[in-house]
């Protein structure tokens, strides 16, 4: 669970005294700058309440967490003596859309083999055209045993669409001054299920001008993805996409996706229905083999990548070897 400070009351000079001359008699202001990872004159202006703003704060929160039962005080007494109440923060998490990116590949490779299945090949931002007219653009295609298109069993992409809102700067400026969540979603909820419609109606339109013969003489066919989903980080998202859309039916193998960002997990798939009146296959149903909550590091999915890139190039030259 995040955490953040609010301000409740004014600094309290003579508790705040008391709490300091504690923590000064367990460890010096050099050794907790140490721990902190701050410098010296930081954590003396922290115990003197002569440090306000959000870096602060962040630094009083790591404050807090070194205090222990021996010293006879609790982090919610440092946090008062300073003026501030320890609340959980529901705001939603700001990432630049790269590092993002990063977070959500590395969360769903991770997931996929820890359901024992095997990715042999990713690409981050793979583009499907159709006859040059139509055209797709997956934020993470990965090729693996965890499906298959039943008209080419030789196909095992699966593309993935990463549905995040990117927040512009007012919105994340409101959302950091406290403006309530719920709202916020009361708001967003209808322009996320407009945003959803008009994405999978690309796709749905794409795959639905493909036919039988298409697939005998359309090589590049073989690279549209089996399956295709979308990436949701919200509960509120994902439980209103679902009762608004349950009924939808769509030409492909589709489903909505939900992880956890802070577990660091995939925690639910639904599938939607076909046109034929069946729904797809659900993957992600919530069981691992591996209990591991932490995602791949990002150097170890760059190092992934780099590798099933490569070998992807060498197998690619080796098939042009062969044709000449």
């Amino acid at each position: 669970m995040r955490t953040k400070l609010i301000k409740v009351g004014e600094v309290n000079p003579q508790e705040l005294a008391r709490i300091s001359q504690i923590i000064k008699g367990y460890m010096t202001a050099s050794e907790m700058a140490t721990r902190l990872k701050v410098n010296p004159s930081t954590t003396s202006r922290i115990l003197n309440a002569k440090v306000t703003g959000s870096v602060a704060e962040d630094t009083l929160i790591r404050l807090g967490e070194m205090i222990t039962p021996e010293m006879g005080i609790t982090k919610e007494d440092l946090y008062a003596a300073n003026g501030y109440k320890e609340v959980e923060d529901t705001s939603v998490p700001y990432y630049d859309w790269r590092e993002m990116s990063h977070i959500l590949g590395s969360i769903i490779v991770r997931a996929v083999s820890n359901k024992g299945k095997s990715a042999w090949r990713f690409m981050e931002e793979g583009r499907f055209r159709y006859k040059d007219m139509l055209s797709l653009r997956m934020d993470l295609v990965i090729e693996c045993d965890a499906v298959e298109d039943y008209n080419r069993p030789e196909n095992h992409l699966w593309g993935f669409n990463y549905m995040i809102m990117r927040y512009s700067s007012m919105q994340i400026n409101a959302i950091k001054h406290g403006i309530e969540r719920e709202r916020d979603y009361r708001m967003m909820l209808p322009r996320i299920g407009m945003r959803f419609i008009e994405r999978i109606s690309m796709y749905a339109l794409m795959y639905s001008q493909i036919t039988k013969e298409d697939y005998e003489f359309e090589e590049e066919l073989m690279e549209l993805p089996a399956k295709i989903s979308f990436v949701y980080t919200s509960q509120e998202e994902y439980d209103y996409l679902i009762e608004k859309y349950k009924d939808l039916k769509v030409p492909m193998e589709a489903s909505i996706v939900l992880l956890d960002l802070e577990e660091g997990k995939v925690i639910a798939e639904f599938p939607l229905k076909r046109t034929n009146g069946y729904r797809g296959q659900v993957f992600f149903d919530g069981q691992y083999f591996d209990d591991d909550d932490n995602p791949i590091s990002e150097e170890e999915y760059d190092e992934m990548l780099d590798e099933l890139v490569e070998e992807y190039i060498s197998s690619e030259k080796k098939k042009d070897n062969k044709d000449e």
